[in-house]
């Protein structure tokens, strides 16, 4: 989602949400779960539109990984800047 603010401001918020199992169909006749995890992320964002030309923004993302493996489960998070030309 991004909504702009003033003349040449703009935030922008998107998060989201995926399960993925991972499974063995080796020579079992049924497959079985090998690792099931829960996967969250969002990102923020404030923008700014110098001209017409150049958009910049500072932005901050978060990742998790719950997993019912611990060992790859985990939280990250990114804040960043981003500069864009546009012709």
């Amino acid at each position: 989602m991004r909504q702009r603010l003033f003349s040449r401001f703009y935030a922008e918020a998107s998060f989201g949400y995926d399960n993925i199992q991972y499974t063995d169909y080796g020579a079992q006749s049924s497959p079985s779960i090998l690792r099931d995890d829960n996967y969250f992320y969002g990102r923020l964002a404030l923008g700014y539109e110098f001209n017409r030309h150049v958009i910049g923004s500072l932005f901050y993302n978060y990742y998790r990984d719950n997993s019912s493996y611990t060992p790859y489960s985990y939280d990250d998070s990114v804040l960043g800047l981003n500069i864009t030309w546009r012709p």
